[in-house]
């Protein structure tokens, strides 16, 4: 018992048709939504911008502890709160804790310029490029090696793609758990790829069920040989 062959095949393409249009929409909320100039990491303040550029008096390491008088608990209902109140085009009163101090900020948000929005197009496009390379190998060849370079690209287009700000609920919530989620596994998957790479993915059965030897090749032998009394020279000479 396993999935279904025909949900086995159409796997890929489910996962990268959701994918992009994830991508997508991300795009088009950062090109018409309002610039955050930081990032948030357990609601601590993580510049996104050069120094002084749209933060405000905020500074690396502050934690926000309210947004116009409202507490969020997570990253994502914080940047949505961000969001909408900068939607109004108004000036947003924060409150944030730095070490032992409780301070009162005010910030100031505005829309992207172009060269974020030209900035926020070529980390899409990376992410579709990514994406689309990944699905064209696996499809073309459909071995073990293919599928894993898959997950690998969608792993890593995730980080290049742009999620789009929602409003606070699950959704939001999974979205923020995604990139702790790719960045956990993308360095196992990694390691995997490179593990099962110098075989090729040839010493595993194929669509038959039979796992083809390769061929000997007697030049192939000769120049591993080649190769080893080369560096054995290279040896010696390096312990005079």
């Amino acid at each position: 018992p396993g999935r279904p062959p025909g949900l086995a095949r159409a796997a890929p393409a489910l996962a990268l048709i959701a994918l992009l249009l994830l991508a997508v929409t991300g795009l088009g909320e950062r090109w018409h939504g309002p610039e955050i100039p930081f990032r948030l990491r357990q609601l601590r303040v993580i510049p996104s911008a050069p120094p002084g550029v749209g933060q405000g008096a905020l500074q690396a390491g502050d934690r926000l502890l309210s947004i116009d008088g409202r507490t969020p608990r997570r990253d994502a209902e914080a940047v949505a709160l961000l969001v909408a109140a900068a939607r109004q085009a108004l000036p947003l009163r924060l409150v944030v804790a730095r070490g032992s101090q409780r301070l009162e900020q005010t910030l100031i948000v505005r829309p992207p310029d172009a060269g974020r929005r030209f900035a926020h197009t070529l980390r899409t496009l990376a992410a579709v490029m990514i994406f689309l390379i990944g699905y064209w190998v696996q499809a073309r060849r459909r071995d073990p090696l293919a599928r894993l370079f898959f997950v690998l690209t969608l792993l890593i287009g995730s980080l290049f793609a742009l999620d789009p700000r929602l409003a606070p609920g699950p959704a939001a919530i999974f979205l923020e758990w995604k990139g702790d989620v790719l960045a956990l596994f993308l360095p196992a998957v990694w390691l995997h790829f490179i593990i099962l790479f110098p075989g090729g993915g040839r010493d595993r059965a194929n669509a038959h069920g039979l796992v083809e030897v390769a061929p000997f090749d007697p030049q192939s032998v000769e120049m591993f040989y080649l190769m080893a009394s080369r560096g054995a020279d290279a040896l010696r000479l390096l312990g005079h």
